[in-house]
């Protein structure tokens, strides 16, 4: 089973994971290291279970957005489909609503295509990632 060796916080940790896994690993250490960092510079006397701490938090809250912002398209995307399949005789959007719609949604994809996106899953990266016991403490 590969490992990968991953440096956040000034900490080194060896952790094993599923064969083809290791670039996207590198990549959300990368981004989880980068929030570290910041907090880290903000904060130099936090202790670094702290800064890990906060640093999860903040990931975790850009993860909740992407996802408001994901449910927020799809409802949208699901409006305007509505009003194009409805055959009941009610009246659905008009055409500068529904273009409103479109735009909207555009722009929600568009704020979610900006951030950059950690390469695809070869695996599964919950089965194939870290037990128990494999991760090695700070070098």
């Amino acid at each position: 089973m590969p490992q990968v060796t991953l440096t956040i916080g000034n900490k080194t940790y060896r952790l094993s994971c599923a064969e083809g896994e290791e670039p996207r690993i590198h990549a959300l250490a990368s981004h989880f290291a980068a929030r570290v960092d910041e907090i880290g510079e903000r904060f130099p006397r936090m202790p670094s279970d702290q800064l890990f701490l906060m640093a999860a938090l903040i990931v975790t809250d850009e993860l909740f957005e992407a996802r408001e912002e994901l449910q927020g398209t799809l409802k949208q995307i699901a409006r305007l489909g509505n009003a194009l399949n409805d055959k009941s005789g009610a009246r659905g959007p008009s055409g500068s609503e529904m273009a409103q719609i479109v735009k909207d949604a555009s722009a929600r994809l568009n704020t979610l295509g900006n951030e950059k996106p950690a390469p695809p899953k070869s695996g599964s990266l919950a089965a194939g990632g870290a037990k128990p016991g494999e991760a090695a403490g700070g070098d």
